[in-house]
């Protein structure tokens, strides 16, 4: 039977990224047959009435969850323009640490670009860009 978002979010399972990897860690775990033994519930079951198939636990497939997506990323910008992207300064003030943190520099990576604004190639990528994406907007990671 299908369950709504709100009933898995009050049992402390996220539907969203819950993988059904995780609920069958729930039912390997002692700990958990004992509770859900003295409170009369199914933990086990709750979980994989939440969980999404598709998803793929990281910590148990780092491999797998892999599949499919990119496994490096690169962010590219000049510093001199950054005044002009609040969100992109924003994630290099404040986000930037935590990203490499989690993700390792083999991971991604942020880089100022030497080249100008004004450099010709720059406004050749920049008016591409702009083209390409509908008249401009932020850079894209």
């Amino acid at each position: 039977q299908k369950v709504s978002e709100n009933w898995c979010l009050e049992r402390g399972f996220d539907p969203t990224n819950l993988s059904c990897d995780t609920c069958r860690l729930i039912d390997e775990s002692t700990t958990i047959q004992k509770l859900q033994q003295q409170q009369n519930i199914n933990i086990g079951e709750e979980c994989r009435q939440c969980c999404q198939f598709h998803k793929v636990n990281p910590v148990l497939h780092p491999d797998y969850s892999l599949r499919g997506k990119y496994k490096f990323a690169l962010l590219t910008y000049n510093e001199g323009s950054l005044s002009q992207f609040g969100e992109i300064k924003d994630f290099l003030e404040r986000d930037l640490s935590d990203v490499l943190s989690f993700k390792g520099e083999s991971r991604f990576k942020a880089v100022a670009s030497t080249k100008s604004a004004m450099d010709p190639e720059m406004r050749m990528q920049m008016m591409m860009m702009g083209i390409m994406n509908g008249g401009g907007g932020q850079p894209k990671l």
